[in-house]
């Protein structure tokens, strides 16, 4: 009778369990909590006000530390008197008689789903700075490729469209120079491509997912950093594989990857170089 009275005056739930894991007594913050009586609680009735998603969880928490005889601590959604279900964390631990008899667990519940959507709401922000810090640095990056690559590219198209005039006014061809202009011309137009795919990143948050060769992705990339990479002491290589390598992605998104994936391999190499 002491101990319940002193039970019903604590500030957090208390259960309490037998040796077979059947709850045989619940406090008055329980019972108040859940708006049902002992009778409706008792046994395993308690668990009818658990969240279907939480239950099997919350069931193989208790009846595996039941049978270690270990200490305990879960969370779970408990469902309130006013119908509402509410994040629990409960706390079980096994109670012994004074002779070192097990006599079952007992329990004491704190209601922290306030503090569970503070936290979520946090996280949820810091993933908003995560994502705006990322799109700052793609920020950065694109606009050093569009200052950097603009106009060079722009002045190697004009000089294609130079030399394909000359060449169309030469009184006989000249075995692959026409091949030769048609590739530099692909490259000029794939690259200024890759530059405003980067800039687009920037303005759509949502990814359009479309079947994509990565093998092109990487050459295109390849070709883009190969003379940064030489400038900088790094050499690459590309190996890209026989047959066309599909995935299924976003264009820019994927880009993004590999160009990062690329830098932040050329600097860690930068790193280690001697001197």
């Amino acid at each position: 009778a002491r101990f319940c009275e002193v039970m019903d005056a604590a500030p957090v739930m208390i259960w309490v369990s037998g040796t077979d894991k059947q709850c045989v007594w619940f406090n008055r913050p329980w019972l108040s909590f859940t708006g049902r009586d002992m009778q409706q609680e008792l046994g395993n009735g308690w668990a009818e006000g658990v969240h279907a998603e939480d239950f099997d969880r919350c069931l193989e928490t208790y009846v595996n530390h039941f049978d270690t005889r270990k200490e305990f601590r879960m969370e779970y959604r408990l469902r309130r008197h006013d119908g509402t279900y509410r994040w629990i964390d409960d706390a079980g631990i096994p109670h012994h008689a004074r002779d070192g008899s097990f006599l079952g667990y007992i329990g004491s519940c704190t209601d922290i789903h306030d503090h569970r959507e503070t936290q979520s709401e946090l996280r949820r922000r810091l993933l908003e700075i995560a994502r705006l810090t990322r799109r700052a640095d793609a920020a950065a990056i694109a606009s050093l490729f569009a200052h950097e690559l603009n106009q060079p590219l722009a002045a190697i198209l004009s000089n294609i469209e130079t030399a394909e005039l000359d060449v169309q006014a030469l009184p006989a061809p000249i075995g692959g120079l026409n091949d030769i202009l048609f590739d530099i011309r692909r490259d000029n137009l794939r690259a200024a491509q890759i530059i405003r795919h980067m800039q687009n990143l920037l303005q759509s948050d949502e990814p359009e997912v479309q079947k994509i060769d990565l093998n092109e992705v990487v050459c295109v990339f390849h070709e883009i950093l190969k003379p940064h990479a030489t400038d900088v002491g790094v050499e690459m290589k590309m190996h890209p594989w026989q047959s066309m390598l599909a995935v299924r992605a976003d264009p820019t998104w994927l880009q993004q990857v590999v160009l990062n994936l690329a830098l932040n391999a050329m600097d860690a190499t930068m790193i280690n170089l001697p001197g």
